[in-house]
């Protein structure tokens, strides 16, 4: 019987070792894949902070009202990779009849979305 305990404890103490080293190995190795999920020349978005949960790939230069597309797209925004030479402008519609500048994104450039501007962004607009 004590054999069996001290088999029992060993093996619990391996399982956690295995465990805590693997963890910040993966979390660290999705962090760097995710923001590689953008081909270059394109602007793409991401539900998810540090490019993670890709839903859109904006197709060409123009305006995109991400609540219209099916199916809507809008108030998800967290992060942006922007993969090509235009800037990208992102708005908010204020539910009436305007649309409010929420931030712009330089050409080659990736961002997290600032608290305040998180799951906020309806349209995107490609500045070629």
């Amino acid at each position: 019987m004590r054999h069996i305990k001290g088999l029992l404890v060993l093996t619990t103490a391996v399982a956690a070792a295995v465990a805590l080293t693997a963890l910040p190995a993966e979390a660290a190795g999705s962090t760097g894949r995710t923001w590689g999920k953008c081909n270059s020349g394109n602007t793409c978005l991401f539900d998810g902070r540090y490019g993670r949960y890709k839903f859109w790939t904006a197709p060409d230069c123009g305006f995109y009202d991400l609540g219209k597309m099916s199916p809507p797209l809008n108030d998800r925004l967290s992060s942006i990779r922007n993969r090509s030479d235009a800037r990208v402008k992102l708005y908010d519609w204020d539910g009436r009849s305007d649309w409010i500048h929420v931030r712009t994104i330089p050409p080659w450039k990736k961002a997290n979305l600032r608290p305040h501007e998180t799951n906020r962004v309806d349209a995107v607009e490609i500045d070629c």
